[in-house]
């Protein structure tokens, strides 16, 4: 998420007090806009940046990643594949934060943001409706892709062996750490503690 310092946060006292430029359109204070200056990098380029870091995680190569570490770790893949799916297109093709998603977005062309006009509903409702074909259309084929690769791994017949430095990432100390608090954790969570206990 791109930091939203909305007006009574911390963040927000803090970049206030330190005279950090904030952009004034409130509309904006979302999980995708950049609203505050960054002190490396102009607003253009964080926000390219942002985009381009969703792209690459929700890349097929990384989908089948995921997919692989869910079946090693008796995560449900097909529950995983799903919440790819969504998490994906939410990004993709509605351009909104995945936790910000919904089923179908309600658009009437009578609710418009201050200043701007009414548009005629002989233009709005036709270009409406291309718009959610195509976005139905493109939401569907992510998910049979994303389908046939759960397919590819769940076929695999090394898929419980399946092993990549994350999942070697809790080894040692850190190993040691997770057994200690074993029976906190989420069902998820201790598949992967039995993955590493049987290393």
């Amino acid at each position: 998420m791109i930091l939203t310092p909305l007006p009574g946060c911390e963040n927000h006292k803090n970049l206030y007090l330190k005279q950090v430029p904030m952009d004034p359109d409130m509309n904006k204070y979302d999980l995708e806009h950049v609203t505050t200056a960054h002190p490396l990098m102009p607003a253009q380029e964080l926000g390219d940046i942002y985009q381009r870091a969703w792209r690459h995680y929700y890349s097929d190569r990384h989908i089948e990643t995921i997919l692989r570490r869910a079946m090693a770790t008796g995560f449900n893949p097909k529950k995983m594949a799903d919440m790819l799916t969504l998490f994906s297109g939410a990004v993709r093709y509605e351009s909104v934060h995945p936790l910000q998603v919904g089923v179908m977005r309600r658009r009437v062309p009578t609710q418009r943001r201050h200043g701007m006009p009414i548009e005629s509903a002989l233009t709005f409702y036709p270009r409406r409706l291309a718009e959610m074909a195509s976005g139905a259309a493109a939401w569907a084929s992510m998910a049979w892709r994303y389908r046939r690769i759960l397919k590819r791994v769940m076929s695999d017949p090394d898929r419980l062996s399946y092993v990549d430095d994350a999942l070697r990432a809790g080894e040692g100390d850190q190993a040691e750490f997770v057994h200690a608090y074993a029976s906190q954790l989420t069902p998820m969570q201790r598949a992967a503690v039995r993955t590493l206990a049987a290393e």
